[in-house]
């Protein structure tokens, strides 16, 4: 009865760049498709990446051949395109909206090649003469049908993350609307200029990333899985941006405001493959925790089961994700080393006494000397450790406000004008 049920129920919407009908997804007969990340059989090929996931050939961190081959594979395919590639490649890819793995027709060449990749595919050598010389598309396709058989989306966040998220929507700020800033929602700057907007997004990038790392640094492939595939949409992100914006244009792709610049200044060459690539992350990666509808005051703020409102946040936290153009902070950490550690912690026992030094004097002709010294301390220690590193980054932005509030008031009973 199931198997009539599945030859019966098809979908004719374009799938996989092809106009062939593939059957819907049915739970009472594929579910067999689905893929669990964390519990991967020991044969399972992997490829090996160094802490950037960059370099291919490495053995700290490993991940799946079906996740990392077609990933590297239509990297390598963009940095070797002409310009017009990228072009045809965004018109021939619209956004995919689909929810469900897609069953194999088997006269269906994006099928084969999965069925071939999951059950047949021992090496990057392999995936690479199978997959290199295929249109971008296809291996696109590959890399998407792939994703839909996670068993769970890889890229979590949490509620305090949707909180953030709620706040602040970067490609909002590009396209010339209303800065808000944190901390203080009601406070919207309509007349802010371009240049120091995104010196205060600074402070937003830094929240997000911070509420991410909480929930991406810990062990396991899911979140090995989840960083690898973040780190090098970013970077495909910047090729494509890179290739379509003016050749004369003073961007450089090592920019960080590459991507915000360039759809603030180029939105129309370079809206579009921004809301292919957020629009496939939110649907196919990303899920929001259990209590993403929750308020940080315990009240609900909609109903759990609202997909409206879920698929607006996801889609929101994509477009962040992409538009603040960060990678660094998604690196494996090598925490775990004993010498790093021992490197780490000394780096922060140096920036507790430097602080230590700052709340002893209290005099702000001082404290300057002190900040560059923190600072690099900082900058050197996030290298090691980010997660680490953005907790302590945080403690010290409160001992900082302590501190500027306690001087202001002993000033002020001083009666001695007060300036920084």
């Amino acid at each position: 009865m199931s198997s009539r049920r599945c030859r019966r129920s098809v979908t004719r919407n374009r799938i996989h760049a092809t106009d062939l009908v593939h059957r819907e997804y049915d739970p009472s007969c594929d579910s067999g498709m689905r893929i669990d990340l964390e519990n991967l059989p020991d044969s399972t090929p992997t490829m090996g990446f160094e802490a950037t996931y960059n370099e291919v050939g490495l053995p700290n961190t490993r991940i799946p051949l079906f996740v990392a081959g077609p990933m590297v594979i239509f990297r390598l395919q963009c940095e070797n395109q002409v310009p017009s590639c990228f072009v045809t490649f965004i018109r021939n890819m619209p956004a995919d909206r689909r929810k469900e793995p897609t069953p194999e027709n088997p006269d269906c060449d994006v099928c084969c090649l999965v069925k071939w990749l999951l059950t047949e595919c021992r090496n990057y050598e392999e995936c690479f003469q199978r997959l290199y010389y295929k249109p971008q598309t296809i291996v696109y396709e590959i890399m998407k049908e792939v994703w839909l058989r996670f068993c769970s989306k890889p890229i979590l966040l949490s509620r305090i993350h949707v909180q953030v998220t709620k706040q602040i929507n970067f490609l909002t700020i590009a396209n010339g609307g209303p800065f808000i800033f944190p901390g203080d929602p009601k406070h919207r700057r309509y007349n802010l200029d371009w240049e120091l907007k995104k010196a205060h997004l600074v402070e937003w990038r830094n929240a997000l990333v911070y509420t991410l790392r909480r929930t991406l640094a810990c062990d396991g492939m899911q979140n090995d899985v989840a960083n690898f595939l973040i780190l090098n949409i970013v970077r495909i992100l910047r090729i494509f941006v890179a290739s379509l914006i003016p050749m004369d244009s003073s961007f450089e792709a090592c920019d960080e405001y590459l991507i915000l610049d360039s759809i603030h200044h180029f939105p129309l060459t370079t809206h579009p493959i921004l809301m292919l690539f957020a629009t496939d992350l939110s649907n196919l990666l990303l899920r929001l925790d259990d209590f993403w509808n929750v308020n940080l005051d315990g009240r609900e703020a909609c109903a759990p089961d609202n997909q409206g409102v879920y698929d607006s946040y996801t889609f929101i936290a994509s477009l962040n994700l992409l538009l603040m153009n960060e990678t660094c902070a998604f690196y494996k950490s090598s925490f775990s080393d004993p010498s790093t550690k021992d490197l780490t912690m000394n780096l922060l026992a140096d920036t507790l006494l430097a602080f230590s030094r700052l709340v002893e004097v209290l005099r702000f002709a001082e404290v300057v000397p002190w900040v560059g010294e923190v600072l690099c301390y900082l900058e050197v220690a996030f290298v090691w450790d980010p997660t680490l590193v953005l907790d302590a980054a945080l403690n010290v932005r409160l001992i900082g406000a302590k501190i500027f509030n306690f001087a202001k008031l002993k000033h002020s009973k001083a009666s001695i004008p007060f300036r920084l």
